[in-house]
């Protein structure tokens, strides 16, 4: 999975979108949320919240 590219994207997108924001409420952009669902089609969602920093975002798909 850790070298998954879709993974490594996403998790870099996720580091990017974490540095960015202004507040610790704002949303996960959509894009990233849609790269995240089709992991879920190859990796459990257990696998996926513990090995992608969501930075305190909950996966809710």
């Amino acid at each position: 999975m850790l070298n998954d590219p879709l993974f490594i994207k996403t998790q870099n997108d996720l580091r990017e979108w974490r540095a960015n924001r202004k507040s610790p409420h704002v949303h996960i952009p959509e894009s990233i949320k849609e790269n995240i669902k089709k992991l879920n089609l190859q990796y459990s969602k257990t696998m996926l919240r513990s090995r992608l920093d969501l930075g305190g975002s909950t996966l809710n798909f």
